[in-house]
């Protein structure tokens, strides 16, 4: 790898045309423009264009990574199209310094009717791979392809899976200085994408560039230390992970909040408090929050149970409490009244939520008033947190001789800002 490997994007865009027609047009256009010496006008769009990408800053050098992350049609594909020299932008400038490979279309440099044994001398010489080059590492592409019995089968019976598998050992053994993966590691099954984080994990130990495009977010934040949010083709959120994803579940559509219930008492008010006790919406991994919720009964209620769901935008529930579980009782109410819950450890995984909220009888069977997902909270952590929740866990260790040592541990003291 080379130490000098980079990346350098400076106010970059690329536009398209919808219309086949006027795009066939506007070429011929351009052509002429420059065959007089005019010069391109790529700064207005013209009928049917529209940006694709639009004003893209960032850079990055040897040995850092870099998630690409936005909802379909924000422009991550075609991002990774220009790094990789498909397409040419139309604004801004591109400095790649070192060897790239890229896996950013499935089945892509590969001819239908050829072999996979005759595909990876073709799409390896397509990435810049001499044939002895190629002959080197042919038997290590293979075993980490997991073809089999199919390599001298033409890739036109293959099964996307095993597209995407000679692809990317194709692509991983050129040795690249920058390496480009988009969302095509999707296709492959679990087993397939551990062996191909691990091995872009030691790509990235040895100097190489990553750029990975994937609305997993768990593999995001396990292969990069920085993210890229785009949206509508411009770059909304560059930084820590805990800030870019932050941002992007802001953006998520989820399902719209709803209301129901006989409104014998109302849910009048919501607080979310951080562990300064401020109003919050985004808290980080491991912090304090408080919950404080005020009712209003409309008529005298006995023992009313206080539920509360954070949901995440994946449609399930996360976590839940009530205060019926806990054994605290709520006695009969007839006045306005607040409801205060503290978590000392907010142990959710990163990501956004939404605060669903009831009051119900005493019986859990009488609603009075349910708000679906009306309170939005973000968890924050600078580092990958696999699962839906972190647990707090205590640690021994002994030998046969030895005293046993313990430590209690919440797992939170690394994920700290001053950490």
């Amino acid at each position: 790898m080379r130490a000098s490997a980079a990346i350098e994007v400076r106010g970059m865009g690329k536009k398209f045309c919808r219309s086949l027609k006027r795009s066939a047009l506007y070429g011929v256009v351009d052509v002429a423009r420059g065959a007089i010496g005019l010069p391109l006008k790529t700064g207005d769009l013209r009928r049917d264009e529209f940006r694709a990408l639009d004003g893209i800053d960032f850079s990055l050098a040897a040995g850092e990574s870099l998630g690409v992350i936005g909802h379909n049609g924000a422009g991550k594909s075609t991002l990774l199209k220009v790094l990789s020299g498909i397409i040419e932008p139309d604004r801004g400038r591109v400095s790649i310094r070192g060897r790239v490979g890229a896996l950013i279309q499935l089945g892509a440099g590969f001819h239908p009717q050829l072999t996979g044994r005759e595909n990876i001398y073709v799409n390896g010489q397509i990435l810049g791979m001499g044939r002895r080059e190629i002959e080197a590492k042919f038997d290590r592409i293979l075993a980490f392809a997991e073809i089999g019995d199919f390599l001298d089968t033409p890739v036109k019976y293959y099964s996307s899976g095993m597209f995407v598998r000679l692809g990317f050992a194709v692509a991983a053994h050129l040795d690249p200085d920058i390496l480009l993966v988009d969302e095509v590691l999707s296709v492959g099954d679990m087993e397939f994408q551990a062996r191909c984080m691990a091995f872009m994990s030691t790509l990235r130990e040895r100097g190489t560039i990553l750029l990975f495009v994937s609305h997993n977010e768990e593999l995001v934040r396990r292969s990069c230390e920085r993210a890229m949010l785009l949206d509508h083709g411009r770059c909304v959120a560059l930084g820590s992970m805990g800030e870019v994803y932050a941002a992007y579940h802001r953006r998520v559509d989820w399902m719209p909040p709803s209301r129901s219930g006989n409104q014998r008492a109302e849910i009048d008010e919501v607080q979310i408090l951080n562990g300064a006790g401020q109003p919050a919406e985004t808290l980080r991994l491991g912090e304090t929050m408080t919950l404080r919720v005020r009712v209003i009964p409309h008529e005298p209620i006995e023992n009313p149970v206080l539920d509360v769901g954070f949901n995440c935008n994946r449609g399930y529930v996360a976590a839940a409490a009530n205060n019926q579980d806990c054994g605290f009782d709520l006695g009969p109410r007839t006045e306005p009244f607040w409801i205060e819950m503290r978590f000392p450890e907010l142990n959710l995984a990163p990501g956004g939520y939404r605060l669903t909220v009831q009051i119900m009888g005493a019986d859990r069977l009488e609603v009075y008033d349910w708000q679906r997902n009306q309170w939005p909270l973000y968890i924050e952590a600078d580092r990958y947190v696999r699962g839906a929740a972190h647990l707090p866990v205590e640690w021994a260790v002994r030998n046969d001789s030895q005293r046993r040592t313990e430590r209690k541990c919440s797992g939170h003291e690394s994920l700290s800002p001053s950490a």
